[in-house]
C-alpha cells in the first residue's frame, strides 16, 4: 500500500517530464501507480504552479478513479486554459 504523504509538487513533475517529452505513458503510468494514490494525486490540483495541475490532471487522467471525479471537476474552471483544457481531457 501507498503512504498517503503529501506530494513533493518539484519532484513530481521532475520526476515525470521526461516519460512526457517521450510521450512514455506505460512509462507514467507504472511510476504514478507504484508511488501515490489518488487522494494524493487530487492535493496537486490545488498547487499555485500551473504546470503541476496541468501534469497532476494529466497523471490522473491515466491512472486516476472515477469517484475522484468531483475533484477534477473545479480545474475545468482553472485560470490556466492549458490546465482547463488538460483536465476536460482527463474526464474521458
Amino acid at each position: 500500500m501507498i503512504p498517503s504523504s503529501p506530494i513533493d509538487s518539484e519532484e513530481f513533475v521532475a520526476l515525470l517530464q521526461p516519460l512526457l517529452r517521450s510521450q512514455d505513458a506505460q512509462g507514467i503510468i507504472s511510476i504514478a501507480k507504484a508511488r501515490w494514490n489518488d487522494e494524493q494525486l487530487t492535493t496537486l490540483f490545488a498547487d499555485p504552479n500551473a504546470d503541476v495541475r496541468k501534469v497532476a490532471a494529466f497523471v490522473f487522467g491515466l491512472v486516476g478513479k472515477k469517484c475522484c471525479l468531483p475533484k477534477l471537476a473545479p480545474l475545468l474552471n482553472d485560470p490556466d486554459v492549458m490546465v482547463s483544457q488538460m483536465a476536460e481531457h482527463s474526464m474521458w
